[in-house]
Order: structure tokens, then C-alpha cells, then sequence
């Protein structure tokens, strides 16, 4: 089952479930940054700008490491994702 990205209120929820999974680092800095400033897009009504936000710190957590909660190791996210 595959998530539709094109309703904003999943894509935000996923957006931030990836960001509460990055180590922490600047990159998961950045895209806090860009999640709170799509959260505030959202309120006021502005769907593009929230998207922009929320592609921008999906972009930031591609490039940052990411724990790995089964193992407790840590990879790259490109690693993780071609290995699922």
C-alpha cells in the first residue's frame, strides 16, 4: 500500500515521521525548520508553499543519516530505501 502524497495532510504527516526518525544533525535541523514553516504555510491557506516547504525537508532527510530502529545501526537514507 502506497501513501497518496498529493493530499497535503499525509504527506505532512509522513514528512515529519521521516524527521523524527533522522539523527539528529543539521540536516534534520533544516528540515524541522522547513516542517514548521509548512505547518504555517498550511494555516493560512497556502498549499503550494506548504508542498515547497515539505518537498525542501523531505530533500534535507534524504541527505542526512537515518537510525535504524530495528537494528540499531545507523545508514544513509539512499541505502535504506533500496534496501526495503
Amino acid at each position: 500500500m502506497t501513501i497518496d502524497m498529493t493530499k497535503p495532510s499525509l504527506k505532512m504527516i509522513s514528512v515529519m515521521n521521516a524527521c523524527n526518525r533522522a539523527a539528529a544533525g543539521p540536516q534534520k535541523t533544516m528540515a524541522l525548520k522547513h516542517c514548521q514553516a509548512a505547518a504555517k504555510a498550511r494555516a493560512a491557506n497556502k498549499e503550494a508553499e506548504s508542498n515547497r516547504h515539505l518537498d525542501a525537508a523531505a530533500h534535507a532527510i534524504a541527505q542526512s543519516p537515518v537510525s535504524d530502529l530495528i537494528t540499531g545501526t545507523t545508514c544513509q537514507a539512499k541505502e535504506r530505501s533500496l534496501a526495503i
